[in-house]
């Protein structure tokens, strides 16, 4: 009788250094707790969808917690990455922010592990909550700088610039609760849509007068 989980812990036991058998674990975690939840999930759980013991992983994480944070330090890192190289690049104001868009949305459909970041914080220690949130307002920052360069330059209204960030942000952080890529919508259009909201909602024009500046 074939056994795949002893198939596929042998696999990983021949895996060479040990970032990449972190990483092996880190992604087998991600797998299970974006469908269960971190609190249905346990690290036998975990080891045993890897085919190794339970002990043998706590050779590389000391604790569920450290596994999970491990998983936001990922995610965060991916995302921070992702906004700095779009902020620093070349393009417009307006093409930046709409890039930035198109590659954050993608981000979250594409990587299970945001499913996590958006829903597991709470499961966080004190201080690694306070890490990933400092990591959160640069994100935040980053895209508040490109909207700030915009409204400088002329071409989007004077709005204040983190909540145009966090309502970018807060679109993303829902799009895998509803989009399914067999709906009536494909990324490409959903995308189109988030982009026409924000920016077609900022471009320079006349602000309400009781929208005070940042």
């Amino acid at each position: 009788m074939a056994r795949p989980r002893k198939a596929r812990g042998d696999l990983v036991a021949r895996i060479d250094g040990e970032p990449t058998r972190r990483q092996a674990l880190r992604d087998a975690a991600v797998e299970l707790i974006s469908r269960r939840g971190y609190r249905g999930t346990t690290l036998k759980d975990i080891a045993s969808e890897l085919g190794i013991t339970e002990p043998a992983l706590y050779y590389y994480f000391s604790s569920k917690e450290e596994l999970l944070f491990s998983i936001y330090l990922e995610t965060l890192t991916l995302a921070l990455e992702t906004v700095r190289a779009i902020r620093y690049g070349p393009g417009s104001p307006e093409e930046k922010l709409r890039t930035v868009i198109d590659a954050f949305t993608r981000l979250v459909v594409e990587n299970k592990m945001f499913i996590i970041f958006f829903r597991e914080k709470d499961e966080l220690s004190p201080e690694n909550w306070q890490r990933i949130t400092r990591g959160e307002r640069d994100f935040v920052d980053t895209i508040g700088d490109i909207v700030a360069e915009g409204v400088q330059v002329g071409v989007f209204k004077d709005l204040p610039a983190r909540v145009i960030a966090f309502a970018i942000l807060g679109m993303a952080a829902w799009v895998d609760r509803w989009y399914r890529a067999n709906g009536p919508l494909s990324l490409d259009q959903v995308v189109e849509v988030f982009s026409e909201l924000v920016i077609g909602g900022i471009r320079a024009g006349h602000p309400p007068s009781h929208v005070q500046r940042e």
